[in-house]
């Protein structure tokens, strides 16, 4: 797009860099990546030999010299230099490892680190991940090199736009009397709005949610895809709606779910939650109940920042290997699926996977409408 659209920027360019990538660049003065982040960038990276395919870059016209040299997540790429230390307070020397992307990092801290592990983030977006130490690539999934053991581990993740962001919507739009109990008496605003969805049966009384409010990524890949509520009536109220939306999510983990079972990828039990919206009792519970398997939180998780902090530890020779996050993982409570939930949503699931291909033709035709 950059060569086509912005050629003068495109030859004037020295290497291609993440956002990931640039702080790393600003402090080893080093324009490198790290397998993950390539994996990401996707476009002619060969994910199972850890390098870019200078073949196919060329063939696609495009610069091989342009693209960063890789380096595993863990692994020593420079040092602070002095004019980076003067700007951060940090002493020159010190060494910087080549990093990782974020999920990969958060599924790290909460303890997947070897084939099997299963994980999903609730936070702003979905992610499911599933660590494996064989090249099988899941169709409409992403696959990228894993953090841990970066020379051998991957990981394919089902990726949803929205997730957590779907209640912080409601929240934010129609919660005001929550957020001001939160300020005033310093009830938290989501427990109130838990506690609202609480009173609402599995199944919403019909009301299915595509979770699709800010398109869509696996399995569907639309950017024009937008949120239904489908089935809405006068019996319904705003707790039908919050459940519905948490359940909209649960059913578009399930598709994706279901694709990496087909796949034959080890998916090692229970899935382990982390994040946002596992910290709801009701919506851990909700994607057991959907997705039919056992859930556990992870209560002791302190997200992506420690699983950075980890690689570099393991990078400078802090630690010995990842082996050390098994002493901070700490389980909570574990969800078991309700097999007469299970069957109710099963049931509201076939309907919600026919939504999206009866309303897919009118979303491209909505972003034609509303253009300036």
């Amino acid at each position: 797009w950059e060569r086509n659209n912005r050629p003068d920027l495109y030859r004037n360019t020295y290497k291609f860099q993440t956002a990931a990538d640039y702080p790393c660049m600003k402090l080893t003065g080093k324009p490198v990546t790290d397998f993950s982040n390539a994996s990401l960038i996707g476009i002619a990276f060969d994910i199972v030999n850890r390098r870019w395919d200078k073949g196919l870059i060329e063939e696609l016209g495009l610069d091989p010299d342009k693209f960063p040299e890789a380096y595993a997540c863990d692994e020593v790429i420079g040092e602070v230099t002095r004019e980076a230390a003067e700007r951060t307070g940090l002493a020159p020397g010190t060494p910087v490892v080549a990093g990782t992307v974020d999920c990969n990092a958060a599924w790290v801290a909460g303890g997947a680190i070897t084939s099997g592990s299963t994980q999903l983030v609730m936070g702003t977006a979905g992610v499911l991940g599933v660590v494996h130490d064989e090249p099988k690539f899941t169709k409409d999934m992403i696959t990228i090199v894993h953090t841990a053991d970066s020379q051998r581990l991957y990981t394919t993740l089902a990726a949803l736009v929205s997730c957590g962001a779907l209640v912080r919507y409601f929240r934010d739009t129609f919660g005001h009397l929550e957020m001001a109990a939160q300020q005033m008496a310093g009830v938290n605003a989501y427990d109130l709005i838990n506690e609202e969805a609480k009173h609402v049966p599995p199944g919403s009384a019909g009301l299915i949610t595509l979770p699709y409010f800010m398109g869509e990524r696996t399995p569907i890949w639309d950017t024009h895809a937008r949120g239904v509520l489908f089935g809405l009536s006068l019996d319904h109220g705003r707790g039908h709606v919050i459940r519905s939306l948490m359940e909209g999510a649960g059913f578009g983990l399930l598709h994706n779910f279901e694709l990496m079972q087909a796949s034959g990828i080890k998916m090692d039990l229970p899935i382990i939650l982390s994040e946002g919206g596992a910290n709801s009792a009701m919506w851990r519970q909700i994607i057991a109940d959907i997705l039919n398997v056992e859930c556990a939180l992870a209560v002791s998780s302190k997200g992506a920042p420690v699983g950075n902090a980890v690689a570099a530890g393991v990078g400078v020779g802090i630690y010995k290997n990842y082996e050390v996050v098994r002493d901070w993982v700490q389980l909570g409570t574990h969800a078991i699926p309700n097999s007469e939930n299970h069957a109710r949503y099963r049931k509201l699931y076939a309907i919600y996977r026919d939504l999206y291909p009866a309303v897919k033709d009118l979303y491209t035709r909505l972003a034609a409408a509303i253009q300036q």
